[in-house]
């Protein structure tokens, strides 16, 4: 596959390897901001990679829901793609980047990329969060709709995690790779039904959310009690694309991305 079939021409993309430029550099106009909460995110130099956004303590970015523009894939559609260069120095769960609202007083979730969700099959895993109305899972206190990974990201390594949703099924991928999740059984009341189910790929065809638009947020998520779910590490790349991106053009862009690293695993 040649590099120019293998790009997604509407994709937004931002690159922290040679610096802590946070204007996207596919030339949409969209600056990442400290979160109106949280300090600045520092950049630090690394040997792998040359350089990466460095979150810790709690440290966020967003743009405001008002100047999305093209990362509000809903407008657009039902599909949606984020990748992401990453190095995890904690266990917790982080959010890496989408728009994605729990806040139970004004739900807004629609699409976003975690690393480890536990209560429904995650934990650990690479997880790709959609939903087609803001809202927890009908009954239930969550949303259970994610794919997860069947293997685990493990922690102060290089990864490429990235989720890829065709408004049919979303799919999760660790270095390029979607590994099949097949038999999962979901936690009885109060928090799940005890259904049965796959779990990667995770078939969810009700589309994405079309209401009133969150920020676009990466390293937190907004919860009713305030941000959360801070990832914790280092972040090198991120690109999210309002279009589903396919097996091969995702391993295409991991492996490109891993080869740009001294050393990673798999």
């Amino acid at each position: 596959m040649t590099e120019r079939a293998s790009e997604d021409l509407s994709r937004v993309e931002w690159n922290f390897t040679a610096g802590p430029d946070l204007l996207d550099t596919t030339g949409n106009g969209l600056r990442l901001e400290p979160g109106s909460d949280s300090g600045p995110v520092e950049w630090v130099p690394d040997e792998d990679v040359g350089g990466a956004l460095r979150f810790d303590h709690g440290r966020y970015l967003s743009i405001p829901a008002a100047r999305v523009g093209p990362l509000d894939a809903g407008r657009r559609g039902d599909r949606v793609s984020v990748i992401a260069l990453l190095r995890r120095r904690s266990p917790t769960t982080g959010f890496i980047a989408g728009m994605w609202q729990e806040d139970d007083n004004d739900p807004r979730r629609q699409y976003g990329l975690f690393v480890s969700l536990p209560v429904y099959g995650g934990d650990q895993r690479v997880c790709g969060h959609v939903s087609a109305d803001g809202r927890p899972s009908e009954g239930l206190p969550y949303s259970r709709d994610y794919s997860a990974s069947k293997r685990a990201v493990g922690l102060e390594r290089w990864h490429v995690v990235a989720f890829s949703y065709d408004g049919a099924q979303v799919t999760s991928y660790l270095d390029g790779v979607s590994d099949d999740h097949v038999d999962y059984t979901e936690p009885g009341p109060p928090l799940g039904m005890g259904w049965r189910y796959r779990k990667n790929p995770y078939e969810y065809r009700s589309g994405l959310n079309r209401g009133a638009a969150s920020d676009f947020t990466v390293g937190s998520v907004r919860l009713t009690s305030g941000m959360a779910n801070h990832f914790t590490g280092d972040l090198a790349r991120l690109r999210v694309t309002p279009a589903a991106l396919s097996p091969a053009q995702l391993r295409f862009t991991s492996d490109r991305w891993l080869a740009s690293t001294v050393r990673s695993s798999g």
